[in-house]
């Protein structure tokens, strides 16, 4: 049976720096929350950095720039909900 993931919820240390990534595997990126205890993707313990979106989309690859697009919109919905 799979194990729910749970987060820490983060604040963005600057304006705009909303996105985290996971600097051992550079494929994970959540918006204001990182992934506890490990990457879901590397299932290494990682120290996240924190980004923006124009930063992730000048090196990141199409993939973990459609999962940052994603990860906002998700946030941005779960906002709205009642």
């Amino acid at each position: 049976m799979a194990r729910e993931q749970g987060f820490w919820q983060m604040e963005p240390e600057e304006a705009g720096l909303d996105f985290w990534v996971c600097m051992n595997c550079l494929k994970e990126v959540f918006w204001r929350k990182i992934p506890k205890p490990d990457c879901p993707d590397c299932h290494r313990p990682s120290t996240y950095e924190p980004f923006m979106l124009e930063n992730i989309q000048e090196w990141g690859d199409e993939e973990i720039i459609a999962k940052a697009r994603q990860a906002k919109s998700e946030a941005v919905a779960a906002r709205l909900a009642p």
